[in-house]
């Protein structure tokens, strides 16, 4: 038989036995339950600590057999069980999480066992998490339910506030969980399972969470009085023997306050206590930014931590025998001076020691408490103060982190109204999220749920300006990696202090002169973006604004050919300014707007003189308008009775006084001239070229004039129109004035007064190769030399001084002829005979069809009927006449040869055909 079976064997024998070493387990103060199968041990002594808001700890010194496999107790539950002076038992139930081998004593081994409760679990794991919109107590239980086994019960009488971020950084699980706990003012103790909820849980011991409501479990009544000696004996009462009240110097206002970003002065609330003695010490916390949501919450901070303080200055402090004392319970102390007092207790230590004979007690002779004797020390308060824990200290964040934007489509911006965004870290473990096998998310969107619930809480972005209603916008894209920093160390309040680029995000340009901003609005290649490059290129500086998909591009300085997104320069293209669109583009200025090719000197980077200096142009018009009223003075001069000349020169008179009438002052009072008038200037100071795929449109609504100092060429490709409402005048002062139609008609039309052709010489109109048609509506009067023409309605007046000659032509008409008209086939109208019907098809030699050829079909008697073929070559006619002589198709073009196959193919073709 092995060592193990044999000490298997033993210790079920002893179990069955109910003895150790020699030793009977029944009868005894303290007694160890041990899991079934495990070796069982007899109690020797018992230290237990249980504090409300600390857990408990019990170590349990215990002798086994000299063969026992005690380890094997590590992570099991073990009972411990104190028999109180009415018979009944007090229980605690923890997990084994120490087993020390002290020594031999007598047969057995002294084994030192230290039992904490189920939540060591938690202080065994260190986690990253971030709780999303969630309130502590589903914090708590999701933390919990990672605990197979786990036992807790949640004694809150009201629902708790949402949190929108609650992070847990490299904390373990229960410090966590604590502290999140002490925030909302909860404590906390644990509680051993009655026997029949015992049987459907793993462990026997429950973790219980209260709130200052909660109703206390009451254990009824203790009395004051010096210990007893026979206080263990059966019948006897166990007393309290010791008790003293203590008073500690505690602040006695608390004023709490945090700066909170969308409120002017943050939220701050201030309590004082009514009862407290002595100075009026206060405790001031006005650390940390947007701790509380409002007023409400900050005053309930200041109300706890006053509590706290309350709680302090009325600690009492006890001892005795009463071994049924658990923290987190009241009791009424009895026979003190003055009335009873009740109590709620804070934390009990427990020392208890088994009798174990005179033998064994010599050989355990270190021990401090006397054999068979139990005894305890507690703190407690009044039990009407309400209970909250300390504040707690939070973990500060180590430093700057990185995290991930996050959202519902790769690179496009989600923010709110306050350009917040969403990130998730990535130490963030989260069961929502799909992550890599080190944990890693691996796809930063879509997210879960759009709306916003996951994903991450709102972070605010540092922007390079920020103000009321002014400065700038950054917005990191869904996917970025963005620099993270924490306001006052606090992990829930985070803030994108900028963004990276990594391997997976490359840099729009290259490591070189090239600079910028690039704003990607969509997904990689999908040719949507907006950047500013600035190039810094020895001696070939340039800005440049683009936009896509819809092309825009303002380039200044050198001009390079760069596509959006590139990271090369191409080739030179020109210097200067160039503004170039793919869509529309407008120019609007209120008070004017001067487009100018004449150069000013610079001195800095700004040109010299005036904003709207338009000297050149207004020097252009004083000579058009010279040059119009000396064509004035020439056509008054003329000797034939030219009508009055337009006041072409007042026109230009008019453009010169607008350019140069002074506008109004800027409004800093510096004389700056502006224009007084809105007007547009084009200056250039050589070819001015306005041309057009389409039309060109001149319009003024008032006059138009134009002067030219030299030739003037107009010419149309195909109609050219003159149209005035009033009077048209075409003048020539010195030369001809030719009016040319290369193809087509030359009109002039008068349609309202009289319409006339003066010249000093001959005045000629040709028709080449066509009509020449004078028309007036009641008077035509063709006057030269003395002679006229008038055709004045029916009448034809002709009036000359010398001899009139007349010409005569003679134009034969084509005598009377007879020609066959194509008579259409009508239906035949024979009731008695069936109707007659023709159906044609057309096809080609290989049988294809043709579709929609039309054809005329030749009756007798000269009828035809016309029509199209369909898509199957044919076609079908009703009531038609009898006999047919011919059916003619309309010609078509041959179709082109389809190649030849193959010659392999053809030699296996006529080998097949020829066997």
């Amino acid at each position: 038989m092995s060592s193990f079976t044999g000490a298997v064997t033993g210790s079920v024998a002893a179990a069955f036995d109910d003895t150790v070493c020699g030793w009977s387990l029944h009868g005894r103060l303290l007694r160890l339950e041990t899991p079934a199968g495990c070796a069982a041990m007899l109690a020797e002594r018992l230290v237990a600590d249980e504090a409300l808001g600390d857990g408990f700890v019990l170590r349990v010194d215990a002798l086994a057999a000299a063969d026992a496999e005690i380890d094997l107790l590590l992570g099991l539950e073990v009972g411990v069980h104190l028999r109180q002076a009415d018979g009944e038992e007090r229980r605690w139930f923890g997990l084994a999480v120490e087993t020390t081998r002290v020594g031999r004593a007598g047969p057995g081994v002294r084994w030192r066992l230290e039992l904490r409760p189920w939540t060591t679990l938690l202080q065994r794991r260190h986690d990253c998490v971030r709780h999303e919109d969630r309130t502590a107590a589903e914090i708590l239980e999701r933390v919990f339910r990672a605990v197979p086994g786990a036992c807790w019960r949640l004694a809150l009488s009201g629902e708790p506030a949402r949190r929108a971020s609650c992070t847990q950084y490299a904390e373990t699980d229960w410090e966590f969980c604590t502290r999140l706990m002490a925030e909302e003012g909860w404590s906390w103790h644990f509680e051993a399972l009655g026997a029949a909820e015992a049987e459907s849980a793993r462990w026997r011991h429950r973790l219980v969470v209260a709130d200052e409501a909660a109703t206390r479990v009451d254990l009824g009544t203790a009395r004051f009085a010096a210990e007893h000696p026979t206080a263990v004996l059966p019948g006897q009462r166990d007393a309290v023997s010791a008790f003293a009240e203590h008073r500690f110097g505690a602040p006695a206002r608390v004023t709490v306050g945090s700066w909170a970003p969308g409120v002017r002065g943050g939220h701050a609330a201030c309590r004082e206590s009514e009862t407290a003695p002595g100075p009026r010490l206060e405790h001031y916390d006005g650390q940390g930014v947007d701790r509380f949501a409002d007023r409400q919450a900050a005053a309930a901070c200041a109300e706890r931590r006053l509590r706290h303080f309350d709680l302090r200055r009325h600690l009492v402090q006890g001892g005795g025998s009463v071994r049924h004392l658990a923290a987190g319970a009241v009791f009424t102390l009895e026979d003190l001076p003055g009335p009873p007092r009740r109590l709620l207790l804070l934390r009990v230590q427990h020392e208890a020691a088994n009798a174990l004979g005179p033998g064994l007690a010599r050989t355990l002779a270190d021990a401090e408490l006397e054999a068979g004797r139990y005894r305890n020390r507690f703190d407690a308060v009044p039990a009407e103060l309400p209970v909250a824990p300390p504040a707690p200290r939070r973990p500060t964040a180590p430093g700057l982190q990185t995290a991930t934007v996050v959202g519902v489509e790769h690179a496009w911006p989600m923010t709110d109204g306050a350009l917040r965004v969403k990130l998730r870290h990535a130490w963030q473990a989260d069961a929502d999220v799909d992550t890599a096998a080190d944990g890693v998310m691996q796809q930063p969107w879509p997210l879960r749920q759009p709306a916003g619930r996951r994903g991450g809480a709102w972070v605010r972005v540092v922007q390079p300006a920020a103000g009321s209603g002014w400065g700038a916008a950054f917005v990191p894209r869904v996917g970025a990696e963005v620099l993270v920093g924490h306001l006052d160390g606090d992990l829930d309040r985070p803030v994108v202090l900028g963004a990276l680029f990594n391997g997976r995000d490359r840099p729009p340009y290259a490591a070189s002169a090239l600079s910028g901003v690039l704003s990607a609005c969509l997904a990689p290649g999908a040719g949507a973006s907006g950047e500013w490059v600035l190039d810094d290129t020895t001696g070939q500086l340039r800005t440049r604004l683009a936009t896509l998909p819809l092309a825009a591009e303002l380039g200044l300085g050198w001009l390079v050919a760069q596509g959006s997104g590139s990271t090369s320069r191409g080739a030179a293209r020109g210097a200067g300014f160039e503004a170039a669109t793919a869509g529309r583009v407008t120019l609007r200025a209120a008070g004017g707007l001067l487009l100018s090719t004449h150069a000013r000197h610079a001195r800095g980077g700004s040109c010299e003189g005036c904003q709207m200096d338009a000297a050149e142009a207004s020097a252009r018009l004083d000579r058009a308008q010279a040059s119009a009223l000396a064509l004035q003075r020439s056509l008054q001069a003329a000797p034939c009775p030219f009508p009055a000349a337009l006041g072409a020169g007042d026109v230009f008179s008019a453009g010169v006084q607008a350019l140069q009438r002074p506008g109004a002052a800027p409004p800093d009072g510096q004389a700056a001239p502006q224009a007084a008038d809105a007007w547009l200037a084009l200056a250039s100071g050589a070819t001015l070229a306005l041309s057009s795929g389409a039309e060109i449109v001149h319009t003024a609504a008032a006059d138009l004039a134009g002067v030219v100092g030299a030739d003037c060429h107009e010419s149309a490709g195909q109609d050219a129109a003159l149209v005035a409402g009033a009077a048209l005048q075409l003048l020539a002062c010195s030369g001809d004035a030719s009016l040319v139609a290369a193809r087509g008609d030359a009109a002039v039309r008068a349609h309202g007064g009289t319409l006339a052709l003066r010249a000093q010489g001959a005045v000629r109109v040709h028709a080449q190769g066509g009509e020449l048609r004078l028309v007036a509506r009641r008077r035509l009067v063709l006057r030269g030399g003395g002679s006229s023409i008038v055709l004045d309605g029916a009448d034809v007046h002709i009036t000359t001084p010398g001899t009139l000659t007349l010409a005569a032509a003679a134009h034969r008409f084509p005598g009377p002829g007879r020609v066959q008209a194509p008579r259409p086939a009508l239906p035949q109208q024979c009731t008695q005979a069936q109707p007659n019907w023709i159906e044609i098809e057309h096809h080609d030699a290989d049988g294809q069809a043709f579709a929609g050829q039309r054809y005329v079909i030749h009756f007798e008697g000269g009828g035809t009927v016309e029509g199209r073929l369909d898509a199957q070559g044919h076609a079908r006619h009703e009531a038609v006449p009898e006999r047919v002589v011919r059916v003619d198709y309309e010609p078509r073009e041959p179709l082109a040869a389809a190649p030849w196959p193959p010659l392999s193919e053809l030699v296996q073709a006529l080998r097949a055909r020829l066997g």
